[in-house]
C-alpha cells in the first residue's frame, strides 16, 4: 500500500478484516503496491494513517481517537468513511458529537474545527454535525469561510451556513456542576444536590444529581436529571416551550466523557424534570486510577446544556 511517495507494508488480512475497502485484499489478484491512498483521500488525512493503521492492528483503540486534537476528528472520520472502517467511524461521529455542541468562539482550536469541515469533502458528516454547532461559532467564522475559492462542495457547505446565521438563534445555556465530597451523600440515597439555576429563553433550569441512585428506580447509579422551575402561577395544564438537553459526566483524567443527549422535551407542572436514572454504576464511578471522582477531594464535575429545540 502506499501514498504518493511513501510505502507502507502491511498486513492484507488485518486490513480486510477491518475495512471493507480492503476486501479485496483476500483476492489473489489484489496488487497492495498499486493501491494509493493518495487518489482517494485528501493530502491533511495522510498524517493520520499511522492513526488509522495503529486501530486496525490494535483492535478498536479508543485511546488513539481520544489523543487526538479537536480538529483532526472530522479527517479521521471522512478516512474511515472512505477506506469503510466501521467501528473507527462510528467511534470518530461519537467524538465529533462530544466537542462540537461546546465549540467555544474565542479559542483558535474551535476555529480549525469549523476550517476542516471545509477540507473535507463530507457534506454528509457536515450536515449532520451542523445543527450541533454553536450559533456563535458559525458567525464568527462564516467571513473566514465565505472568502475561500467556491467549489461544488464549498458552495453547498456555505449555503448551509449562510442559511443557519441568518436563522434567529436559539437560545441555549451550557453550565459546569462540580460535587465534591461524593461519599459524604446520604446513604439511603435520597440525597439531591442542586446545581445554581440557568436561564435558556424565559425558562430556567437546573441540574439535580443523586449520588447514590435517584429513589428505587436506578439503585446504585449516579443519577442525574434537567428540571424547570415551574412558574407559580402555574394551574395544572401548564406546559413549557419545547426544550433539548444534554448531561455529561466529565472525566478528570481527560477520557471520553459519558454523554447523553435527548433532542426535544415539552416540560410540565407533573413532569418537571428528565434525564438518566442510571448515568453511571456508583461501581465504575469509583473504580481507582478512572479519573470520574477526582482524588484530592472526591468531585465529580458534570456539564449541562439546555436550548430551545423546534417542534
Amino acid at each position: 500500500m502506499k501514498w504518493g511517495d511513501r510505502e507502507v507494508k502491511v498486513h492484507r488480512i488485518y486490513l480486510a478484516k477491518a475495512c471493507h475497502f480492503f476486501r479485496g485484499a483476500t483476492n489473489e489478484a489484489f496488487q497492495g503496491d498499486s493501491t494509493d491512498l493518495g487518489s482517494l483521500l485528501p493530502d491533511a488525512c495522510k498524517v493520520l494513517l499511522d492513526t488509522v493503521l495503529d486501530w486496525i492492528y490494535g483492535g478498536d483503540r479508543s485511546e488513539l481517537v481520544d489523543a487526538l486534537q479537536d480538529s483532526a476528528l472530522p479527517r479521521l472520520y471522512h478516512m474511515s468513511d472512505v477506506l469503510q472502517c466501521v467501528p473507527l467511524k462510528r467511534y470518530a461521529l461519537k467524538r465529533l458529537k462530544i466537542r462540537v455542541p461546546i465549540l467555544d468562539v474565542s479559542d483558535s482550536a474551535s476555529h480549525n474545527m469549523l476550517d476542516e469541515f471545509l477540507a473535507i469533502p463530507d457534506i454528509s458528516l457536515f450536515r449532520t454535525l451542523l445543527p450541533l454547532i454553536p450559533s456563535e461559532s458559525l458567525a464568527s467564522r462564516a467571513p473566514c469561510i465565505a472568502e475561500q475559492v467556491p467549489s461544488g462542495f464549498a458552495s453547498a457547505m456555505m449555503g448551509e451556513l449562510a442559511e443557519r446565521v441568518r436563522m434567529p438563534p436559539r437560545a441555549s445555556s451550557v453550565a459546569e456542576f462540580i460535587i465534591r465530597h461524593m461519599s459524604s451523600s446520604a446513604p439511603d440515597g435520597q440525597d439531591v444536590k442542586r446545581s445554581q439555576q440557568v436561564f435558556c429563553g424565559q425558562a430556567r433550569f437546573a441540574l439535580a444529581v443523586y449520588p447514590l441512585g435517584f429513589r428505587d428506580r436506578a439503585p446504585k447509579h449516579l443519577s442525574a436529571l434537567v428540571e424547570i422551575a415551574v412558574p407559580a402561577e402555574a394551574d395544572d395544564q401548564w406546559r413549557s416551550d419545547n426544550f433539548g438537553f444534554q448531561i455529561t459526566l466529565c472525566n478528570w483524567k481527560g477520557r471520553t466523557p459519558i454523554f447523553r443527549e435527548k433532542g426535544a422535551f415539552t416540560f410540565s407542572k407533573r413532569e418537571n424534570n428528565r434525564g438518566w436514572g442510571k448515568l453511571c454504576a456508583i461501581d465504575d464511578l469509583h473504580v481507582a486510577d478512572q479519573g470520574w471522582v477526582r482524588e484530592e477531594d472526591g468531585a465529580v464535575k458534570l456539564q449541562f446544556q439546555v436550548w430551545e429545540a423546534s417542534v
